[in-house]
């Protein structure tokens, strides 16, 4: 039996006025040995809501490629929030998430390989929100020796 490591990824971004941001990079984390990840938990929520009208559509991930959304992609979410003032509404659709492969399964992640957390988003504020990863990544330490692919 191998010892399981948690490590957590975090970071936000905030948004005001029109919304058009492409995979940034909110939190990194580049292992110093070869890891297998085994699982992830994912908390992907907003913050700070104004009291302005506004409606923000949010995608969140975790990849191991600096080009998210293609090959090394190990996890996404969408979360969106709608609010308006007069009536006082809100909408918010956070996601907590946690993904655990099969026993004998996992994703390899080479010595070096940098796992990154983006957000990516559109919309429109008329105040300002802030939306915030938060990943926790469930590892085992070495090669793939003995496990299969995710």
């Amino acid at each position: 039996m191998r010892r399981v490591f948690t490590k957590p990824i975090c970071g936000s971004t905030t948004f005001t006025g029109t919304v058009i941001v492409i995979n940034k990079a909110v939190g990194i984390w580049t292992p110093e040995e070869d890891i297998v990840v085994i699982g992830v938990r994912a908390f992907c929520h907003f913050t700070g809501v104004s009291e302005n009208d506004g409606m923000v559509y949010i995608t969140c991930g975790l990849s191991q490629s600096a080009n998210p959304l293609q090959e090394g992609e190990i996890h996404t979410c969408v979360i969106s929030n709608y609010w308006n003032t007069a009536p006082a509404g809100l909408v918010l659709n956070n996601v907590n998430d946690i993904v655990m492969l099969p026993e004998d399964h996992g994703i390899p992640v080479p010595e070096g390989t940098t796992l990154s957390i983006y957000i990516s988003g559109r919309g429109k504020t008329a105040g300002t929100d802030e939306v915030c990863a938060d990943y926790f990544v469930y590892y085992v330490k070495g090669k793939l020796t003995g496990l299969k692919r995710g």
